[in-house]
């Protein structure tokens, strides 16, 4: 079956339509996305509490790595309404974390908030290098 080039750009633009109509950057999209992640790393999970002690691919580590630190971003970029910087200090952060109202902080005691705060100064000193 032969296509016209009237019939192919029909096509392609039906095709683009369907794909914009699913947004990808929509949050409908999102939440699909990220119950399909969720999915994953529980099977993943699963998996490795089944697994004898034992070492892992530093290919594969890096990927998990990775995605841990993508879903870490995307938390901070909905639930963080200022960016901290490691030259203001690690205290900067303690102390923004333990006035912070943010969802990510609810029932979270001071020492707990401290940990948090110090875990996310070392790895923006980190990031910043």
């Amino acid at each position: 079956m032969k296509i016209t080039p009237k019939e192919l750009k029909q096509i392609i633009k039906e095709e683009l339509e369907a794909v914009m109509e699913d947004g990808h950057t929509d949050v409908p999209s999102a939440i699909r996305k990220l119950k399909t992640s969720m999915e994953d790393a529980m099977e993943i999970l699963s998996a490795l509490e089944q697994m004898p002690e034992t070492e892992l691919p530093s290919w594969w580590m890096s990927k998990v790595t990775l995605a841990a630190d993508y879903l870490n971003k995307s938390r901070d970029y909905l639930l963080v309404s200022e960016k901290l910087d490691p030259s203001d200090g690690a205290g900067s952060y303690v102390k923004d974390f333990r006035k912070s109202d943010a969802p990510q902080f609810k029932g979270k005691g001071k020492k707990k908030r401290q940990q948090m705060a110090i875990a996310a100064y070392l790895q923006d000193k980190e990031e910043n290098k």
